[in-house]
């Protein structure tokens, strides 16, 4: 299923996850560690809840990921329940292979 926000952007949803539909989700953009990345959420007693964290249903301590790194791609297949840690290590690793370089993994600190 593909879902359109209010500010142009789209969004993939598998379809089992058709009845989150019935709340109202934007997309917001995060520019954590320098690179954009959008992510779908609403907004619930001044709480951001995040679409993927609705499908996953993390246990507490864990979170969820987007394995291909787009934010807005929210289909099943493409999510799945880590560690902060682990995510932070994963993020790490695709940052230095996107940039090719050390200080990619380190934030900029050679």
């Amino acid at each position: 299923m593909i879902l359109l926000t209010n500010q142009g952007k789209v969004a993939f949803i598998s379809p089992e996850d058709g009845h989150l539909l019935r709340f109202k989700w934007t997309a917001t953009l995060n520019t954590h560690y320098k690179k954009e990345k959008w992510y779908l959420y609403r907004k619930m007693k001044n709480r951001n809840i995040y679409f993927h964290r609705e499908v996953l249903k993390p246990p507490p301590g864990f979170g969820g990921e987007h394995k291909d790194g787009n934010g807005l791609n929210n289909r099943r297949w493409n999510l799945e329940i880590m560690t902060q840690s682990d995510n932070i290590a994963r993020s790490n690793k695709l940052r230095s292979q996107f940039w090719g370089r050390k200080e990619a993994a380190t934030g900029g600190v050679a």
